[in-house]
């Protein structure tokens, strides 16, 4: 069959996965397609991802008939940004989210690619405006916001900032479809572009149905994504046989709203049951049970009612700062926490004090809190953990730090106790986490304690702030050694409202 190779050279700037399946649809139509990364073992994984892919796409009778070989032969890598951007006649970037890089990337590409060129963005939310802003010629800028995985899923935004011209959308929206693509034209750079913020007026109307007590989350589940879609137009499709579901067990200790019914069971009694747990596996001599709010307050209470300990909010929370472990630097850290909390000095001088919260990630926090019960006269402060020591990052879309930075990681849990000055530390068991969600179920991906992921994990994960996608069902396999980051916030495999 002869091909259609209506692109002489396209260029993708970036070697993540998303970078790697736009650099496949791009071969599809190009006589050469160029991808370029800083890092040359970056660019050899991408090649095997996209290796993959092709082999994948060419099972499936995806690949216009042509062999796997041949497309990834008009393939070809370069770590220099000016030998992928020269004389392309289209490129899209595909880094890291990060508004200053993009800025500086587009920036450099608009002094090096031909004027004609359209320079396009796969971002999935920074406005294409922003981006541009460093450019000297605006108007060839232009969103392409895929979703994943790029090769598979036929839809994309092409999204319009402020001073992109009418022949640079053209020209964007032309080269997709030609590739088979289904283009959704946005006119306006607006926050979410056009699917994020119906999918958020979805969701919104979904919990609005559901607190209003219209219909029950099932039900709503299947008119959202289930049989029931095809009255409203939703569906939802399996490229690949579905792999075992591993539902997340974090959300039941933190994530999830304690008015939430995760997998069958209540969010709040599933807490207060890790606390009761936890007295029986950790008791300790003491006068008061204080959580740290909002994580620990069910779990307290489940401690409290057990032991007969009296219960106590006793630190009050400033609702208007976040959570303080995402934050970058230490110094803001350790600001955050003293805003965010303020201790009631007659509930805690002269007392023992049961210190109860979900977790304990980086340990700032938790010292912070520490320091804060003593310089208000604690007289000990003991600290319940109602979770196992998290140990291991989430590859799969939860904003958690780098491995380096996981506090139990790294010490023990006396080193751990040292650090924050309590004393003492008790964590939940694993044992005892599963017995209080489900009465000990297994279903659960437990790897944020264990190390032990329930999808394998390749080479990609060696790249910073690169994506992890799962590849299916397989034996578990451990954490390499090496640094690592997670880009984005995300929920678990589990879908529906909640």
């Amino acid at each position: 069959m002869e091909q259609d190779l209506f692109l002489e050279k396209t260029a993708v700037i970036g070697g993540g996965l998303m970078g790697s399946q736009i650099t496949l649809l791009l071969a599809l139509g190009s006589s050469e397609t160029v991808l370029a990364s800083r890092r040359q073992e970056t660019l050899d994984r991408a090649l095997d991802n996209i290796r993959r892919y092709a082999e994948d796409l060419q099972r499936h009778d995806q690949l216009r008939g042509e062999t796997a070989e041949a497309v990834i032969g008009r393939i070809r890598t370069t770590t220099e940004l000016e030998v992928a951007v020269e004389a392309a006649e289209f490129v899209v970037e595909s880094i890291t989210e990060n508004l200053e890089a993009k800025q500086e990337l587009f920036s450099r590409m608009d002094a090096m690619a031909p004027r004609e060129t359209v320079l396009a963005s796969n971002t999935s939310g920074l406005p294409i405006t922003s981006l541009g802003e460093r450019m000297v010629h605006q108007d060839r800028i232009a969103g392409s916001h895929f979703f994943q995985p790029a090769h598979i899923v036929p839809v994309l935004e092409v999204i319009r900032g402020r001073k992109t011209s009418d022949e640079a959308m053209d020209r964007t929206c032309e080269i997709w479809k030609r590739l088979g693509r289904i283009t959704l034209r946005v006119n306006k750079d607006v926050p979410g572009f056009l699917c994020g913020r119906l999918q958020h007026a979805v969701i919104r109307e979904a919990v609005h149905l559901l607190v209003s007590g219209v219909a029950d989350a099932e039900t709503i589940d299947l008119v959202a994504a289930g049989p029931g879609g095809a009255a409203t137009g939703y569906t939802s499709r399996l490229p690949w046989p579905a792999a075992p579901c591993r539902q997340c067990i974090f959300e039941q200790v933190y994530f999830a709203r304690p008015d939430s019914n995760l997998y069958g069971s209540s969010v709040l009694e599933a807490r207060k049951e890790m606390g009761r747990i936890l007295s029986i596996e950790a008791p300790v001599q003491a006068d008061v049970v204080v959580p740290v709010p909002d994580g620990g307050v069910n779990a307290a209470l489940g401690f409290a009612r057990n032991t007969g300990i009296p219960f106590e909010m006793a630190l009050i929370r400033n609702h208007y700062v976040g959570r303080t472990f995402i934050e970058p630097r230490q110094a803001i850290r350790h600001f955050g926490v003293k805003v965010k909390l303020n201790p009631v000095r007659s509930l805690i001088e002269g007392k023992r004090v049961v210190l109860v919260d979900d977790s304990i990630v980086r340990g700032t926090t938790s010292g912070k809190i520490v320091e804060m019960l003593r310089n208000v006269g604690a007289r000990e402060v003991h600290m319940r953990v109602s979770s196992p020591p998290y140990q291991s990052p989430c590859y799969y879309g939860i904003d958690t730090p780098r491995k380096d930075d996981l506090v139990a990681a790294n010490l023990s849990v006396d080193e751990i106790r040292e650090r924050i000055n309590a004393d003492s530390l008790v964590y939940l068991s694993l044992e005892g986490l599963r017995r209080a969600v489900t009465g000990g179920q297994s279903d659960f991906c437990v790897a944020c304690f264990t190390g032990q992921y329930p999808t394998p994990l390749n080479d990609e994960l060696e790249a910073r702030m690169e994506r992890f996608s799962p590849v299916g069902a397989g034996p578990a396999t451990a954490v390499p050694e090496r640094e690592r980051t997670v880009r984005e916030p995300g929920v678990s495999a589990a879908g529906g409202v909640r």
